[in-house]
């Protein structure tokens, strides 16, 4: 039976594969592990991006924000925009349609907060504007976002926007926000050694 440090050992090991960041272990520790199955790494898994449901009604003439466009509480947020979301075991995720490519980091990232379980990704998405509604998009994507996080444990944010219609401001980096993780796109080695950290205290 494998103990908790070595099981804990090999998540990180997986986590880190799945980013694109070497590992190295000592060679009787990988010798003991040889037996052991090991998860087959993200990047030699196949992704397919299931078709998306919208929880609301379709955007009027939505034109997408610019990935450059920096969002802030002084600026108003597009007139028209979608919030890409899944959900993944026991986590949610709200991505800024404006990083919305980088969509196969952030399903990585919630598969080792999940512990890499077998659960489907099922996707959902936010629209904006929304006919017959004036309570504002923010207050509209806040219960939106309440109502499809309420049965997960962890909750991934990504993109400034996102942050800015739950009522917070964007930090500069990754960081805990309102019972979030935060992620705002980067995926270098060193912003993935810090997902990581973050992952590790939310847990």
């Amino acid at each position: 039976m494998v103990d908790q440090a070595t099981s804990d050992a090999r998540r990180k090991r997986q986590f880190f594969a799945s980013l694109g960041i070497d590992v190295w272990v000592r060679r009787e520790e990988r010798s003991s592990n040889s037996t052991s199955s090991e998860s087959v790494p993200a990047d030699s898994v196949a992704h397919s991006d299931p078709v998306e449901t919208s929880a609301v009604a379709a955007p009027v003439d939505a034109a997408p924000r610019g990935a450059g466009q920096t969002a802030t509480k002084e600026t108003a947020w597009p007139a028209a925009f979608t919030i890409h979301c899944f959900h993944l075991g026991s986590v949610f995720v709200a991505v800024d349609e404006a990083l919305w490519s980088k969509r196969r980091f952030f399903l990585d990232v919630a598969r080792a907060w999940d512990g890499y379980s077998a659960a489907e990704r099922q996707m959902v998405r936010f629209d904006w504007p929304q006919g017959g509604l004036d309570t504002g998009a923010d207050r509209s994507f806040q219960a939106f976002f309440e109502h499809q996080a309420s049965t997960a444990s962890h909750r991934l944010v990504c993109g400034p926007l996102v942050l800015l219609l739950l009522g917070e401001t964007p930090p500069a980096d990754v960081s805990r926000v309102g019972g979030a993780v935060y992620l705002d796109g980067q995926t270098t080695p060193a912003a993935k050694i810090r997902i990581w950290r973050h992952l590790l205290e939310a847990t």
